[in-house]
């Protein structure tokens, strides 16, 4: 999500602190998704999100799912906590400035459409490269759709996750638009990612192949409990040194780590 350039130290930095945001898509039905552009540099002012490399169309509905817009254009994906609450990444917020979401619906176009109210950066304030990566959105008004209870089930290495979202499906920035349809990935927790602080961050996927890419950002990290999907996690950056999608683990914010905050914003939430 975030780069640092600091003399020799610039490339670990530019790992540890590249976002998957994105600037791709638009809220118009009578309009296509527009070129990605890459704002994983601190050198570009726009925000991009990657997509998921490797996966396939969502299988079922995720109503939780949400799509985060700023005049017209998709920035980042989130995930509905509480009716009237999202979780995100910080730099979705902060990088880039949604004023809409369209909560559900299986594509870039469809879902419920609310104005945003009110973008609470997590721990660390505004600054988009020091503290969390994780953050809120408050909506204008509660949605209808059904909100995820935040796991407390253990996440490991080697538990099995899904990862849904719009981001690209191709590994380089601009290599191409996020696809239309929303997509998901079965995969597991593993180790090998570059991470700031392993309390509050997960390492999710493998140099597969598959994974997070530029778009994914601030979507959600969902695992199986008892037959029904709880959320674990929302994507926040590249695991590795390599600026690709997919040649590396990604990082991702442990939302359950948040939940005390959070509820200081949002009252008393549904957990697993």
């Amino acid at each position: 999500m975030r780069l640092r350039i600091l003399g020799s130290a610039a490339g670990l930095l530019a790992a540890l602190l590249a976002p998957l945001v994105g600037t791709a898509g638009t809220a118009n039905a009578a309009q296509s998704a527009d070129a990605v552009q890459s704002a994983d540099v601190v050198q570009s002012a726009d925000v991009v999100q990657p997509l998921i490399i490797g996966g396939k169309p969502a299988s079922e509905d995720y109503s939780f799912y949400t799509k985060l817009f700023e005049n017209g254009k998709f920035r980042c994906g989130a995930a509905l906590i509480a009716p009237q609450w999202l979780a995100t990444a910080k730099h979705c917020i902060v990088k880039a400035h949604p004023n809409s979401v369209r909560v559900g619906g299986g594509t870039l176009t469809t879902g419920e459409e609310i104005p945003v109210e009110q973008a609470i950066p997590g721990p660390g304030g505004n600054d988009a490269i020091l503290g969390a990566d994780f953050g809120l959105i408050k909506l204008a008004k509660p949605s209808t759709s059904t909100p995820i209870g935040i796991t407390t089930a253990s996440l490991g290495t080697g538990v099995s996750v899904r990862i849904v979202g719009h981001g690209l499906t191709c590994p380089t920035r601009g290599c191409g638009q996020p696809p239309e349809q929303l997509q998901e990935l079965d995969t597991k927790l593993v180790t090998g990612c570059l991470l700031q602080d392993a309390n509050s961050e997960l390492c999710v996927g493998d140099p597969s192949g598959k994974g997070a890419c530029f778009g994914d950002s601030g979507g959600p990290l969902v695992t199986k409990v008892n037959g029904r999907w709880e959320l674990g996690g929302t994507t926040s950056r590249l695991g590795g040194l390599v600026p690709q999608c997919a040649v590396a683990p990604s990082v991702y914010n442990k939302v359950l780590h948040y939940k005390s905050w959070i509820e200081q914003h949002t009252g008393p939430l549904t957990t697993g």
